[in-house]
């Protein structure tokens, strides 16, 4: 008995070690901004231990995450959720011993959740931009010591089984990934079919007879319109996804008070109204996966067909897809932080600065700071170029383990011409290797799209998880709308095309009516109605139909064409050219670049007459019914704003007034003066 207890004991540690150097696949959570690393890693663990909590609950928890969260912050928040979490100094040699997941602070600026640690290699769930494998180099280059270790304090109940997040954004995409894969077996089954043509007839009794020439050059022409009835498709499957996004970013935040609001900079708020784009085109580079049943028919056709060379050619084929796969992969060390695919990272031109510095050039021109320019172009070449270099590499791997597999298949083809096969069959079975690895070869861009599917997936169910205001059934909008004002015993009926001027003195409460009417808000003593429901419930049914414009914002870093679309990817240049041709801004933007002139918060390139003319653009695009101005057209020249509000009016829009010249012009029809109120 004796000499086995120091193998038990040495059974002990080894399964113990195993516990340590485990792998956790933790929940896969974004961070909803670039502040918000440290909720989102909290979310991760706490979902990872069962007891899931949303990041709007935490953003509640934690009140304002603008400017981030610190580690004592997330500490504190974790006991608020009934957990035992405290910070430690840990090496990395500690790390590898230390129980696992944990937060990990890194940069001295985010936090990512470590899953594992190995000699070579560290595990990470980002919640900036999902799991990664780093080089432990890599990692130790922005690790400062600091980990944050959560235990519950009591057993968590088993989570309900929920639907995998990657399955709700395709479920939007069936139809176009259903026809995409519908076109794609096609156009394989018109390569296996001239294959087979040429196998059994040969190449030269394909030109002497009629029939099996005509059966080839039909087959080509069918092969062209299934690959672009393919590429149709696809398209098909993004605008699919895009307007399912869109559809829901707006319900969202067409249901949000004005807490919801004041806890956001407009550049997040915007950022929600750009998801659809970001859905089209990750949808699209994602309907690559309805490629599969093509490639396992090409392997089929080849395996069957062709003996033992054509088992080999589908076997590679098959093997490069994989390979290509394996090397682009969700937690790849490179990709996944990255958009595009190996080529197109490659291929990327270094030298491109961000267009958020060319749009304040002048600044810095102007300002003598023309030196720190220059060090910041320098900069941002540097991190682009070795992004670049670091692909390129990967590329260059992948490409010649590619190229081998082909090599293999063409050597099988071969093969089968020396073992007395005609030309015929060895031109066909090298025309199933060249198709089976050039399909092979453009899944390199599958993955990076379904990381960024991920992503998406995880901003949607922020926006969705947790308690939100429930809402009626939103009705057709109106096709006109007459809002009623009830107030002090005064009533006033604004019809369409008429105008209704609020004066008073500063703290009358003006501004305050003027949200109420908007719906923002509530005054009391205020009876305002819209087509005879309350404004309250008018705003919530028919989002849009009512909009408010008080102050000119800083634009969203984006182009002028970005700022007034928010996300409406339906609306064409043509509406927006014509959108600012009536607030007079568009000739004054074709030398800067007309709608692809790129605007900054810190330097928006306009003046502050053009933003609110921008601003009042942006409205007129959503075409609301009654539009409120609180003194927004005091900045303008008196002609211009003459002229403006005689264009609104006589569009049958509504217009509520506010400002030290609302009562100027002749075209107001109501008076409504205020005195004494609080704003």
């Amino acid at each position: 008995m004796l000499p086995l207890l120091p193998r038990l004991r040495n059974r002990q540690k080894s399964r113990q070690k195993n516990r340590q150097n485990r792998v956790f696949r933790t929940p896969d959570i974004r961070q909803g901004e670039t502040s918000e690393c440290g909720i989102a890693a909290l979310a991760i663990l706490l979902a990872h231990h069962g007891s899931p909590v949303t990041l709007e609950e935490l953003r509640q928890q934690a009140g304002s995450t603008r400017l981030g969260l610190t580690a004592r912050q997330l500490v504190a928040l974790a006991r608020q959720n009934g957990f035992h979490a405290a910070a430690y100094r840990r090496t990395l040699e500690d790390l590898r011993h230390q129980p696992l997941p944990v937060i990990a602070h890194s940069r001295f600026i985010h936090f990512v959740v470590i899953e594992a640690v190995t000699d070579s290699h560290v595990r990470i769930n980002d919640p900036g931009c999902g799991p990664l494998v780093l080089p432990l180099h890599e990692f130790a280059e922005d690790y400062t010591g600091i980990i944050l270790t959560l235990q519950p304090l009591r057993t968590a109940e088993a989570e309900r089984r929920q639907q995998h997040p990657l399955a709700a954004m395709l479920r939007p995409m069936w139809k176009g990934l259903a026809l995409a894969a519908l076109a794609t077996l096609a156009l394989q089954g018109l390569v296996t079919l001239a294959a087979f043509l040429l196998a059994s007839h040969g190449i030269i009794a394909l030109t002497q007879t009629t029939t099996p020439l005509l059966l080839l050059s039909a087959a080509g022409l069918a092969g062209g319109a299934a690959a672009l009835a393919r590429h149709r498709a696809g398209q098909a499957a993004g605008r699919a996804l895009a307007q399912g996004v869109e559809r829901q970013t707006r319900a969202f935040m067409a249901t949000q008070d004005l807490d919801w609001f004041a806890r956001r900079t407009p550049d997040q708020t915007a950022n929600l109204m750009t998801l659809p784009a970001v859905a089209e085109a990750a949808g699209c580079r994602a309907s690559r996966m309805a490629d599969a049943p093509g490639l396992l028919l090409l392997a089929l056709a080849a395996g069957m067909g062709f003996g033992l060379s054509g088992l080999a050619v589908g076997l590679c084929g098959l093997g490069a897809a994989l390979l290509t796969l394996a090397m682009t992969n969700r937690r790849g060390t490179l990709l996944s932080r990255m958009e595009g695919s190996l080529e197109e990272l490659a291929q990327t031109p270094p030298a491109v600065p961000p267009p958020a510095m060319l749009a304040g050039i002048e600044t810095w021109l102007c300002g003598g700071r023309s030196d720190e320019l220059a060090l910041r172009l320098a900069g941002s070449h540097a991190v682009s170029l070795d992004q670049v270099q670091q692909a390129g590499g990967r590329t260059a791997r992948l490409n010649a383990l590619q190229t081998l597999l082909f090599l293999v298949s063409i050597g099988a083809a071969a093969v089968h011409g020396l073992q007395g096969a005609p030309a015929g069959s060895v031109l066909g079975l090298s025309l199933l290797a060249a198709t089976l690895h050039r399909q092979a070869g453009k899944l390199s861009g599958l993955a990076p799209a379904l990381t960024q599917l991920r992503a998406l997936a995880a901003t949607l169910r922020d926006l969705t998880d947790g308690t939100r205001p429930q809402t009626a059934e939103v009705l057709p909008r109106p096709a006109s709308a007459e809002l009623t004002l009830r107030l002090d015993g005064e009533t006033i009926v604004l019809r369409p095309g008429e105008t209704l001027a609020v004066t008073g003195p500063a703290g009358s409460g003006k501004s305050r009516l003027l949200r109420a009417i908007a719906g923002l808000e509530l005054m009391p003593g205020a009876d305002i109605s819209l087509n005879g429901a309350p404004i309250s419930a008018a705003a919530a049914q028919w989002p849009g139909l009512v909009l408010h414009e008080d102050r000119p914002l800083p634009p969203f870093a984006g182009t002028v064409a970005d700022n007034l679309r928010l996300g409406q990817s339906g609306l064409a240049d043509a509406d927006l050219m014509a959108a600012l041709e009536t607030v007079e801004l568009w000739p004054v933007l074709p030398p800067r670049g007309g709608l692809a002139l790129m605007l900054t918060p810190a330097r928006p390139g306009l003046s502050g007459g053009q933003l609110r003319r921008l601003m009042i653009a942006r409205c007129l695009l959503r075409r609301p019914q009654v539009l409120v101005l609180d003194e927004t057209l005091d900045a303008l020249e008196t002609d211009l704003e003459e002229r403006l509000r005689q264009r609104l009016t006589a569009s049958g829009m509504a217009l509520v007034l506010s400002g030290a010249r609302a009562l100027t012009a002749g075209t107001v029809t109501h008076t409504l003066t205020l005195g004494g109120r609080d704003a």
